[in-house]
């Protein structure tokens, strides 16, 4: 087995640090694992605090990890170029990697889960990743004719199932030859394209307007980020897909306005049960109606005004049109 190093940048939230840790800690494939952090440094004040208990914290743990790399920076880097710097040094010695936010909580099989699941897919060029999160959906619609009968129910919880339009990245593994290849193809040009020729419109309509929306406003934005959202939208546009569990195997808890992206919510991410079962090794294949069912849990957490939805529908006349570039 092929044991993929955890990549986890962070700055100041240091319980949410050590409890993503000590998470990672409890995982069965623990002592096969290199650990990659990116301590990143205070940008201002109000962040040494924070910093300075993560310091301490590293300094003074014992880890039962194979090994702990830490870059501790020496001026402030932000989000972006710590994640690549040490995506820089892991690809060193790796060909692959699971990258983890810091407000992360893991289910103890999660690193077996994720490094199973790259070795298994890691010759097919239709799946891009292994996110460890799944959506808290009923998933009972989609199980009928897939389900072994002699499983029990516990062993059925075990599976997983391929997605082309969601991504979570609260905890996902993936190659390092794939997320190059995403980078190099997914710009602007290739999005305004997308729009132009319909790929997969009838899909994309059926999500809703949120995912839509995300579309028009990335073909039109200033930057690339690939982020989470980039991923899906790519994944969707090329027809490829993810590996996702049945039952989640990560809760997130910084949506208490703690983090850069997610903030407050009406669902608390922190409150999902995690699967504590078996790991099976088979996977489902991608169910549009599945993904529907995402996209409208998605979607009742999320909302657009009249004025946005309007701006939205504008641009993607215009893009279509062949006025906007």
């Amino acid at each position: 087995m092929y044991y993929a190093p955890v990549i986890i940048p962070t700055l100041c939230r240091f319980d949410h640090f050590k409890e993503c840790m000590e998470s990672l800690a409890r995982n069965t494939w623990a002592k096969d694992t290199e650990i990659y952090i990116g301590l990143d440094y205070p940008s201002k004040e109000a962040h040494r605090e924070g910093y300075d208990k993560i310091c301490k914290y590293l300094e003074e743990t014992k880890f039962p990890f194979k090994e702990v790399n830490i870059f501790k920076r020496e001026r402030n880097f932000g989000v972006y170029k710590n994640v690549e710097d040490l995506a820089a040094a892991v690809r060193k010695k790796h060909d692959r990697y699971i990258f983890t936010e810091d407000d992360n909580v893991f289910a103890d099989r999660f690193i077996e889960y994720v490094d199973t699941m790259l070795e298994q897919t890691k010759d097919r060029d239709d799946i891009y990743g292994v996110c460890g999160y799944s959506y808290p959906i009923d998933h009972s619609a989609y199980e009928s004719g897939n389900a072994n009968d002699n499983e029990n129910d516990n062993e059925k919880s075990g599976y997983s199932y391929m997605v082309r339009t969601a991504f979570p990245a609260w905890g996902y593994g993936g190659f390092f030859h794939k997320r190059d290849k995403l980078m190099s193809e997914y710009t602007h040009e290739f999005l305004i394209n997308g729009i132009r020729k319909g790929v997969n419109h009838k899909l994309i309509k059926s999500l809703g307007k949120i995912y839509g929306g995300w579309f028009v406003n990335r073909a039109c934005g200033k930057e690339i980020t690939y982020d989470d959202i980039d991923v899906q939208l790519y994944q969707t546009l090329t027809g490829k897909m993810s590996i996702m569990p049945h039952k989640t195997l990560v809760k997130n808890m910084g949506w208490d306005g703690s983090g850069v992206n997610c903030q407050t919510g009406s669902y608390d991410f922190s409150s999902q049960e995690l699967y504590v079962g078996e790991i099976s090794d088979r996977i489902l294949p991608q169910d549009d109606n599945r993904e529907k069912e995402i996209w409208k849990f998605i979607s009742g957490l999320n909302s657009l005004d009249t004025i946005t939805d309007l701006k939205i529908k504008i641009k993607y006349i215009l893009i279509k049109l062949g006025i906007k570039r």
